[in-house]
């Protein structure tokens, strides 16, 4: 009898198993008809419509690009060229509404100057809408570049981090426009000796105007917000004090996350060079003006043992020197955030020989056409690492995925295009591992469990454009997969899984 029920047991464990599968169905395929190189910029250009259709906006020649709807048969239901400024930086897009919308972020020291171009197109057809044009003033200085944030649904906008003479004095201003409106809807300032050249600075609009201000201090572990409500002449200000075990030289990237309309999550990572040593995790409530929680988690030898003890993986054939755990978080960077049904926060942490831009929602840096090229630099990602927080900031699951992925010349083939479907968070990679191929990940994001792993396409062999690659929905993705011996032969296929 305890045999009898020890099987049961065992077999009953199998279902709770993370699932394996292998898909293969490529549902239709074509050739990319663009031999040279890409643009080294890794930024999205493929968006997702109904019925399995996206929209795409793809490279042609210097200043030139081809932009179109098509269906899941890689069949045009619409085709244009368009042109841009060969002086313009290249071009972002999304999708807004029933629009498609470009737009360039220009900055020119030399003339202090910052220039925004935005470009309407309708989605159905392809005709183009009168554009928006932006000339907005800014003194350059102490390496100051402006940068621009979108709300979550793209009907704002906040250009910030420069400074203006008001009334013969330096400030710092945030202005906020309304899509398609080429003047301010607001402007706010804080002085200049507010915001001294080490403290970082992340901002955060929300749909109605609401705009968040994050300052960090490496030097002595002090953060500062400012929160300018859509009626507010003054900020409302909170400042907390945060510690590391070792000294901080640099902080990294920060991600901010609105809970409610009077309450914000913020997280930021502390780095000595590039060694990741810490982070911490704070919640704000900028009505009662106070710091609901603040978290702090240092990178000591034993937290890494302990969340390299709970692991994923993408191939069983990593090489087994990439299974070991680090002694130490090099190259390791904040770059994404998701929350769940239950409000729980999951931070992604991820190992990058260079930044990635992707998972921005806008990129503030000039993006030249004309660019030094490193086709014989290959860059590496490493391993992700996942933390989990309740909306009360208490650490709830924390896990590790081991990959390795080599990029040629860029990051478009490193990192990995992030889906949330209910509770679960979809992310689709690419191996570079033995026998390594496309792999999506399910992970559960209430408890941190592994659902499933998908091998897609194991008996090919591509590289990775992330750029030229999304999700179509909950069983389709697109992808852009470019041949090893040839990296400007590429293919776009739709996969069924």
């Amino acid at each position: 009898m305890k045999s009898h029920l020890g099987y049961f047991i065992f077999l009953l464990s199998l279902l709770f198993l993370p699932q394996i599968v292998d898909g293969q169905n490529i549902f239709s395929e074509k050739n990319f008809d663009h031999s040279k190189s890409f643009l080294p910029y890794d930024i999205s250009y493929t968006f997702p419509l109904e019925d399995k259709e996206f929209v795409m906006l793809s490279e042609v020649k210097r200043s030139t690009m081809k932009f179109g709807r098509y269906d899941q048969y890689f069949f045009e239901k619409w085709e244009k060229e368009i042109e841009f400024g060969k002086d313009e930086s290249v071009p972002q897009m999304f999708i807004k509404g029933d629009s498609v919308v470009t737009f360039c972020v220009t900055t020119n020291k030399d003339k202090n100057e910052l220039r925004l171009s935005f470009r309407y197109f309708n989605l159905q057809d392809g005709t183009e809408y009168s554009p928006t044009n932006y000339a907005i003033n800014v003194i350059v200085k102490d390496e100051l570049i402006p940068q621009i944030s979108f709300c979550e649904n793209r009907s704002k906008f906040v250009v910030y981090n420069y400074l203006v003479n008001q009334d013969n004095t330096e400030k710092y201003e945030f202005s906020i426009f309304e899509m398609g409106n080429e003047k301010p809807e607001h402007q706010n300032y804080l002085s200049s000796e507010s915001i001294i050249s080490s403290k970082s600075r992340t901002v955060h609009l929300s749909d109605n105007g609401d705009l968040f201000l994050v300052l960090v201090e490496p030097g002595d572990f002090h953060t500062e917000t400012y929160f300018w409500g859509i009626k507010s002449s003054q900020p409302a200000s909170v400042d907390n004090n945060f510690f590391f075990e070792r000294p901080v030289q640099n902080i990294g990237e920060t991600i901010i996350v609105r809970q409610s309309p009077s309450s914000y999550m913020i997280a930021f990572s502390g780095l000595i060079e590039d060694e990741l040593i810490g982070f911490n995790i704070t919640g704000i409530n900028v009505v009662l003006k106070t710091v609901m929680f603040s978290y702090n988690q240092n990178f000591r030898k034993e937290e890494i043992d302990e969340i390299y003890g709970n692991y994923y993986y993408t191939s069983q054939n990593q090489k087994k020197k990439r299974l070991e755990t680090p002694e130490i978080l090099v190259n390791y960077r904040l770059i994404d955030s998701y929350t769940n049904s239950a409000h729980d926060i999951i931070l992604a942490f991820e190992e990058l020989e260079i930044p990635v831009q992707y998972h921005e929602t806008a990129v503030s840096e000039n993006m030249p056409w004309k660019y030094k090229s490193n086709e014989d630099k290959f860059y590496f990602a490493g391993d992700l690492l996942l933390y989990s927080f309740t909306e009360s900031g208490e650490l709830k699951w924390r896990k590790s995925i081991q990959k390795t992925q080599f990029s040629q010349a860029n990051a478009l083939g490193l990192s990995y295009i992030p889906k949330m479907s209910g509770d679960t968070l979809r992310m689709l990679m690419y191996e570079s591992s033995r026998d390594g191929n496309f792999y999506i990940l399910d992970i559960n994001t209430v408890d941190g469990i592994l659902r499933k792993t998908i091998n897609l396409l194991p008996d090919e062999k591509f590289e990775f454009a992330k750029r030229y690659s999304c999700w179509l929905d909950d069983h389709a993705v697109i992808l852009c997969g470019i041949a090893p011996a040839n990296i400007n032969k590429r293919t776009l296929m739709l996969v069924e899984f």
